[in-house]
């Protein structure tokens, strides 16, 4: 017996994850691997990423699948170029038979699984930062998500950039031994910026960042300009989306906004204080969840609310299986 199946792939400058499900909601199998940027990763890579997530989904499962639709969302495909490009590589995927497919940014999804598809706006900051939003007439609006090299202002790379930068200074020996120790260097040594920059990936650099929000929550002072700067920052995309969206309802993505750190704190207070209408809500649905919601809705514009609550229900619960590349 062959079982109708979903796809949805979220994929990031840190990690990218696959979700399969049947048409009830249930799921079926998760993988995960490793980033998808496209700014970041060559295609050829990024093809076999794709395939070997797919193709590990479909061996998880104790039955024939045929997938319906899929969804990809992926940073970096936000440009008209890199768009194209990527359209064409999907249509080479093999695991994909004859399913029909969405290219969408990773924001677009995290978008529709926060508010499940209903207007609203997301702010994303993690490894990378842009702010999405959706009115009521289905009008996208954007700020920031320009990359690491152009902007990226108040996410984890922004971060660790800037606290690499001012390490160098003789009056931060505390900035200098987080950096130091999280890099493995010799502090006695000179920090190399471009070597560094050269031989980790953004996501290992963005990483950074936590040792920084810990050194700021234990008080440290000289920390404190970036960690405050990240968080304007992140206030000013919020501030510039609603300018031209008027949307008002908010949710959060991405490791910075989602897990308890200063930059979330001080964000939620310069809000309150300077965008009182906007109002912030837990996400609906993760970003995965929103990339295979987005994947069922094409074929089924009016999903069963039944079909959200048996994914809500059984995504946590499912295993996820971290491919091994051969790359």
């Amino acid at each position: 017996m062959t079982t109708e199946a979903y796809l949805g792939i979220d994929g990031g400058g840190s990690q990218t994850r696959c979700i399969l499900v049947d048409s009830t909601g249930n799921c079926l199998a998760q993988a995960t691997s490793g980033p998808s940027n496209l700014n970041q990763v060559p295609q050829n890579i990024l093809r076999q990423r794709l395939e070997a997530l797919i193709d590990t989904c479909r061996t998880q499962c104790d039955q024939t699948v045929q997938i319906k639709s899929a969804c990809l969302g992926l940073a970096g495909c936000g440009t008209d170029e890199n768009h194209q490009r990527t359209s064409r590589l999907f249509k080479t995927l093999s695991h994909l038979g004859s399913a029909s497919i969405q290219l969408k940014t990773d924001a677009e999804i995290a978008l529709a699984g926060a508010f499940l598809g209903q207007p609203g706006m997301i702010l994303i900051a993690g490894t990378g930062s842009i702010c999405f939003a959706i009115d009521h007439f289905a009008h996208l609006y954007r700020t920031g998500g320009e990359g690491p090299f152009l902007g990226d202002l108040g996410s984890g790379t922004w971060i660790a950039r800037q606290a690499i930068g001012r390490a160098q200074a003789p009056e931060a020996s505390i900035l200098r031994k987080i950096v130091c120790d999280h890099f493995k260097i010799d502090p006695q040594l000179k920090i190399n910026q471009i070597e560094l920059f050269n031989k980790y990936s953004n996501s290992e650099i963005s990483a950074l960042c936590f040792p920084i929000c810990a050194a700021y929550t234990a008080g440290s002072q000289c920390v404190a300009p970036i960690i405050q700067a990240a968080a304007d920052a992140l206030h000013n995309l919020v501030l510039e989306n609603y300018q031209k969206s008027n949307v008002q309802k908010l949710a959060f993505a991405g490791s910075l906004l989602t897990q308890t750190t200063p930059v979330r704190s001080l964000l939620e207070q310069r809000l309150a204080d300077n965008l009182p209408q906007i109002q912030i809500y837990p996400a609906e649905l993760s970003p995965l969840q929103g990339a295979v919601l987005n994947a069922y809705r094409h074929i089924h514009p009016q999903p069963n609310p039944a079909f959200i609550e048996k994914l809500k229900a059984t995504f946590s619960h499912a295993p996820v299986q971290s491919v091994r590349e051969k790359i």
